[in-house]
């Protein structure tokens, strides 16, 4: 899979595991915009939603990539 099909195979499961308003008010609108050294980059409208993705989600979104490419990222 490229970084864009892990990103949408991760939001679908992400999706799954929150409510509907959280997801598309924080995720939804989210895009991959590159994957290097193991890093997938992730775009965001704003910096207050970088901010409270980094604050309250990370650690959800780092562990359903991790799932889904089968080492740490």
């Amino acid at each position: 899979m490229n970084p864009q099909q892990i990103w949408r195979a991760a939001l679908g499961e992400l999706q799954l595991q929150m409510t509907q308003g959280t997801f598309d008010t924080w995720l939804k609108p989210t895009s991959v915009l590159a994957y290097e050294d193991g890093t997938f980059i992730i775009g965001v409208r704003s910096g207050y939603i970088k901010e409270w993705l980094e604050n309250r989600l990370v650690t959800l979104i780092k562990r359903t990539l991790v799932g889904l490419v089968g080492h740490q990222v």
